[in-house]
């Protein structure tokens, strides 16, 4: 992909062959400075692997979790409602912010009632057939 913009670039310019292929204008010259810095300093260190924080809820407390929340009892609540109404009740499953990473990670952080959705109206139009 990038050769092709390197090819295209005398005859195009760097902005419409990136254009042409979908790439972002800045990648020839971001790869460029990269090559340059790799020539001076080196290659970048490879990232050491992140390891897991150590009060991370394991796969069972996840799916307890999750199941929780998809119940029926907990279907039309917003995770603050859901985190407040289990402390009440003494139990504590996960932080608010916990319950909306784990429903984003399953796709459930968007509108989760049931809701009607709006027919598509058609915008009328008038049409004049004689004057006034």
């Amino acid at each position: 992909m990038i050769a092709a913009v390197h090819e295209l670039s005398p005859v195009l310019g760097a902005g419409a062959a990136c254009r042409a292929l979908g790439l972002p204008r800045g990648v020839p010259a971001r790869q460029r400075a990269q090559a340059r810095r790799a020539a001076m300093v080196g290659p970048r260190p490879r990232r050491a692997v992140r390891a897991r924080p150590p009060l991370s809820l394991d796969a069972q407390e996840n799916t307890l979790l999750l199941d929780t929340l998809n119940s029926e009892r907990f279907a039309d609540t917003a995770p603050a409602a859901v985190y407040a109404t289990l402390l009440d009740e003494g139990r504590y499953l996960g932080s608010v912010r916990t319950m909306y990473r784990l429903l984003s990670t399953q796709g459930g952080s968007c509108e989760r009632r049931r809701q009607l959705a709006h027919p598509a109206y058609v915008k009328p139009e008038l049409l004049a057939v004689a004057p006034n």
